[in-house]
């Protein structure tokens, strides 16, 4: 059976159709249509012609056409439950990031804060809402991974599991940036420092970002045979802040303070110098941060990068080309991306007082 027409032959409302763009480029409406099916047996300079005419006109197909045709919605869904947090700027950068790259694709773009069951997961594909989902906030044991690669469904990832086979990811490496940041401050002198994690209850739930960064400052602060202190706290800056007087309050030796969510950073500052603490005089202050957060900060905060609005334009581009490969038929491949950390010096951490 031949392959069917993506076009919209007839005019609607005004506006340009597949007979306008055929008269334009000098070509046949078959022509025409096999380029926009993708067709091969099309020269490159008719097909340049046909692509000219089609912008020149501002035409495009029918999308409903291409849908039944292609079986795609051409959507995708970004999963944020709020049942770990609420949106944090954070959040909203991995959102942005996502939301651009299916743009440059052509593909629509929604997301979903429910907590989802998992039949209503998987009516979400059955239904035809979307082609494929980004998933966020990812347990180290993952109901939702093990569904959709059990059906060998489209997604992607933006965190891992314990387990990642088969898996397509993109993350930070927060083991990497937490035993780095440790690592740091000790080179510079200090011995007395804590780490402000994430809620007991995301520790508790298995949040993979949650334990990854608990256990590795417990792991770095173990091998150079350090205290390890811990405060755990909403991830507010107001609850950061309350978090911070409990250390200054019940470590008065501390000389350092390391986060992982970098804006509510500046709840951590407020405190010092509400207490009269100087950074990095008298308090070192590091976290896990964009660098725009970094460099917004007073003073600007030295941080391990957390690039939010290129993972999150990753993810969603990674999540396009699963897609492209299942409609043209071509084994999936397999697609992991562990971003490395590495740490900015600026101007929260400096030696321990008294120390040359």
């Amino acid at each position: 059976m031949a392959k069917q027409d993506l076009s919209d032959t007839t005019m609607i409302d005004g506006m340009p159709t597949i007979i306008d763009v055929a008269r334009i480029a000098g070509v046949s409406v078959s022509t025409v249509s096999r380029v926009l099916n993708e067709r091969s047996d099309v020269s490159e300079a008719t097909r340049r012609s046909v692509q000219e005419a089609i912008e020149r006109l501002g035409f495009a197909p029918r999308a409903t056409a291409r849908r039944l045709v292609t079986r795609q919605s051409r959507a995708l869904s970004l999963l944020f439950s709020s049942t770990y947090a609420s949106l944090s700027s954070f959040d909203l950068d991995f959102i942005l990031g996502a939301a651009t790259a299916t743009s440059e694709r052509d593909y629509f773009f929604n997301m979903v804060t429910d907590t989802l069951s998992d039949t209503r997961l998987l009516n979400m594909y059955r239904s035809g809402l979307v082609d494929g989902v980004i998933l966020m906030q990812i347990l180290l044991d993952d109901w939702r991974v093990k569904l959709l690669n059990e059906q060998r469904l489209p997604f992607v990832a933006i965190g891992r599991p314990a387990d990642t086979n088969n898996l397509n990811y993109i993350d930070l490496d927060f083991e990497g940036g937490v035993t780095a940041m440790v690592d740091f401050l000790v080179s510079l002198g200090h011995r007395h420092l804590a780490a402000i994690g994430r809620p007991h209850t995301q520790v508790a739930s298995g949040l993979g970002v949650a334990v990854r960064a608990r256990e590795s400052f417990l792991k770095a602060a173990a091998h150079h045979g350090i205290a390890p202190i811990t405060v755990a706290t909403d991830l507010d800056a107001a609850a950061m802040a309350q978090a911070t007087y409990h250390l200054l309050d019940a470590y008065p030796e501390l000389t350092a303070i390391i986060t992982t969510n970098g804006p509510t950073t500046a709840g951590v500052l407020h405190a010092l110098r509400d207490r009269g603490r100087a950074v990095p005089h008298d308090m070192s202050v590091i976290a896990i941060s964009t660098n725009r957060v970094a460099e917004l900060l007073t003073p600007t905060l030295t941080n391990v990068r957390f690039p939010t609005a290129d993972i999150g334009h990753q993810a969603a581009s990674m999540l396009i080309r699963r897609l492209d490969e299942r409609q043209n038929g071509t084994a999936p491949r397999i697609e992991q991306i562990l971003i490395p950390a590495s740490i900015t010096m600026r101007e929260t951490t400096a030696p321990p007082p008294n120390r040359s």
